[in-house]
């Protein structure tokens, strides 16, 4: 539901005329870290036991998806990504 009306905001941003070709593209990347190559510890827990436990498993795959949207002049991209924080100097490399 929220995609959609996401969408709905997005395609209104643009200006496309009646005769224009929308081009849509869409993907779907694991961005699940390999806990035996790198050591991280678990997020959004409360308890301070769990916060310093290292993670020994993958329970869910963590995802990052886009959505791109053209019209031929102007391109936009929708991302999301599974993540609890996002790292310092995120906005500088996107």
């Amino acid at each position: 539901m929220r995609v959609s009306a996401l969408l709905l905001v997005v395609l209104a941003a643009i200006s496309i005329p009646a005769s224009a070709e929308l081009l849509a593209g869409a993907a779907r990347v694991s961005i699940t870290p390999d806990p035996k190559v790198v050591k991280y510890y678990l997020g959004g827990y409360i308890s301070a036991e769990r916060q310093a436990s290292a993670s020994n498993g993958v329970h869910d795959t963590c995802y990052a998806r886009a959505l791109v949207l053209a019209d031929g002049e102007t391109r936009v991209a929708i991302v999301s990504a599974d993540l609890c924080f996002i790292p310092g100097g995120f906005k500088d490399m996107v």
